[in-house]
Order: C-alpha cells, then sequence, then structure tokens
C-alpha cells in the first residue's frame, strides 16, 4: 500500500516534469513515470532518464516548524490582547539563526514581543503602516527579530482573527546547495542508466516550492555544475524559469 507522503511526492515530481516539458523547447513527452529515474522521456526518438531532486536546504528545514510555532504563539497571544481581527502582522526571523532551533525560548520570544505588537497596533489609524526595523527592535529587547510590519486594514479580516504571519529574511546558498545535490545523485547514475536501458539520463533540480527551498535562480544566473548527468537543468517554481546548468550546455 502506498503510503499519503509517497503519493504526494509522486504527485509533486509529476507537477514538475510536466513544467519541465513544458519550458524545454524540446520534441519530448513521457513515457512513462517510474521510480529510479522519476521519468523516462521520449525525446527526438531517444529514451531518456529523467531524476527528480527538490533542493531543500536542511539549515532551514530545521527550524521551519519553530518558526510556525512562533506565528501560532504570537496569535494566540495576540487574541489574548484582544487584538482586532482587522490587523494583520508580519515578523521577519533569520532561519538560519540557533536561536530558532529550540521550541521553548522560540515561544518565549512570541509571548514576549506579543504586549509590544498590540502597543504599536494600539497607535495606528484605518490603513496606516508601523514599520519596525532591527534597530529599533533590539533597543526593546528583541535583538532575534529583523524586521517587523503591523498594519491596520480599514475593514474586518474574513479570517475571523488578527492576520499574523513569520516569515524569514534569507537567500539561498547558490551553488554549493545545487553542485551538492548533484553529487549526491550521481551515485545512483549507473543504476538509473541500466535500470530502463536508458540512452541518455538528465537531473532536474527544482528550487522555490517553499522558502526551505531558497536557491534563488537571480542568485545562481551564471551558475554552471559539473556532472556524469548527460544534462542538468534548474526549475524556479517562484519565477518559472528553466535553465540548463552543467558545462556540456556551453559545447
Amino acid at each position: 500500500m502506498t503510503s499519503t507522503n509517497k503519493l504526494k511526492q509522486q504527485e509533486t515530481e509529476k507537477r514538475h516534469i510536466d513544467e519541465f516539458l513544458r519550458r524545454i523547447g524540446l520534441n519530448a513527452s513521457v513515457e512513462m513515470y517510474c521510480d529510479a529515474p522519476d521519468a523516462v522521456l521520449l525525446v527526438d526518438g531517444r529514451r531518456v532518464g529523467l531524476e527528480h531532486c527538490e533542493l531543500t536546504e536542511q539549515e532551514l528545514a530545521s527550524t521551519q516548524a519553530n518558526i510556525r510555532s512562533f506565528a501560532s504563539t504570537l496569535l494566540r497571544e495576540l487574541k489574548k490582547l484582544d487584538l482586532p481581527e482587522h490587523f494583520t502582522v508580519g515578523v521577519q526571523v533569520d532561519p538560519t539563526s540557533p536561536f530558532y532551533l529550540k521550541r521553548s525560548q522560540v515561544d518565549e520570544l512570541a509571548e514576549r514581543i506579543a504586549p509590544f505588537i498590540f502597543a504599536q497596533a494600539s497607535l495606528l489609524s484605518a490603513g496606516a503602516i508601523a514599520s519596525i526595523n532591527s534597530v529599533a527592535l533590539s533597543h526593546h529587547g528583541f535583538a532575534d527579530i529583523e524586521f517587523i510590519t503591523i498594519q491596520q486594514l480599514p475593514r474586518g479580516n474574513p479570517l475571523g482573527h488578527p492576520d499574523v504571519q513569520a516569515y524569514p529574511g534569507h537567500w539561498g546558498p547558490g551553488a554549493a546547495s545545487a553542485q551538492a545535490a548533484v553529487k549526491a545523485k550521481e551515485q545512483r547514475l549507473s543504476a538509473y542508466k541500466t535500470a530502463q536501458s536508458l540512452n541518455e539520463v538528465w537531473l532536474l533540480l527544482v528550487t522555490g516550492e517553499s522558502w526551505i527551498q531558497a536557491t534563488d535562480s537571480a542568485l545562481t544566473e551564471g551558475l554552471k555544475v559539473t556532472s556524469t548527468f548527460d544534462a542538468v537543468y534548474l526549475l524556479d517554481t517562484r519565477t518559472n524559469q528553466l535553465r540548463r546548468i552543467d558545462t556540456r550546455a556551453d559545447e
């Protein structure tokens, strides 16, 4: 029996591969979706294996749950203070900071900063926005917060409560993440080729599905990776850009 997580992963792979085929500009179609590699393509009469890999940054993934907890705890505390539903609060944090690795201190920060946010919100008129930078936040004892925005909407919030979001102020690591993913996948390359009697095997790297996939196409514009894959592509779902990044593309 296939697990829910496995089915979700297969759906994600299929969606990314379909997007890849829409953008590649070749006479290519899917012969079948499978495992090791994730699909077999027909490209101008050749059978090409396509392996799919999402560029998830482990450093960010390790703090994701705690940052979500920070947002939910902050919402709970603001509701206790009776912050009206027509307020939106955005809190920018550094997800690479060791501070966010410990759940208890993250929740304690949310409890401690809620009265400060409530006081700032109370000063706003309808439609006004308060922006509080890291210098001001540090002065008030909140050195682990990068930025806060608070806005009083002119009308009620359809959520029925204030909208509270915590989001990262972080850009991806660029080439290092992509090259590491290529090297990891190359360990199974020979098995991919023989399993389906393939002419070539390509690797599709995907970024941009969530903030823990932080490698950004703008930062990797000149990126080239060396690889024993016959081709390596980078798909950024934020910008819908597809680019071939292996050195053979220059030949």
